[in-house]
């Protein structure tokens, strides 16, 4: 279903690069050609002929692996894990149950311990379950905030990905 889904967005725009191969073919469109001759200028800098990445929702650089097995809940099976009243609700419950129990394996930690958020949502997590992971490649924003939580005894991730 993902797939098919992929298939007839894709037909839709002109796709002209392949990026990766993976089992639902990702593809990505290269974006138009951006050609101003006179440009603009942004704190003292004039920037011509090339589009500005305007950070409306910053990203990282994710895993091929963890994108495949994603993919499926953002074409055909998106919903709230939260939402306990309908089907789509309860089978991404399941797939979060199962992310947890790999992670916790991964890192030896019990997986009612691994907790999601968002980074605006330290706060309500913290009074909830009175600990939090911090990430270690979050937005430079963020970074300030991250270390203060140092010195309040909340530990680092080490390299060896132990807590």
């Amino acid at each position: 279903m993902a797939l098919k889904l992929l298939c007839q967005s894709l037909t839709k725009t002109k796709t002209t690069i392949v990026i990766h191969y993976f089992s639902t073919t990702a593809v990505v469109a290269s974006p138009p050609k951006y050609e101003n001759p006179t440009g603009i200028t942004m704190k003292s800098v004039k920037i011509v002929g090339h589009p500005l990445y305007l950070d409306m929702q910053g990203t990282f650089l994710v895993d091929l692996r963890i994108l495949d097995s994603m993919f499926s809940f953002y074409l055909s099976r998106y919903s709230n894990p939260q939402s306990h009243t309908y089907f789509y609700g309860w089978e991404l419950k399941i797939a979060t149950k199962s992310t947890r129990l790999q992670i916790g394996t991964l890192i030896g930690a019990f997986p009612k311990k691994i907790v999601y958020f968002r980074c605006h949502g330290i706060e309500q997590h913290l009074n909830e379950k009175r600990h939090a992971f911090l990430q270690r490649q979050e937005t430079p924003c963020h970074d300030d905030a991250n270390e203060a939580q140092m010195h309040f005894g909340f530990l680092p991730a080490s390299s060896t990905r132990r807590f």
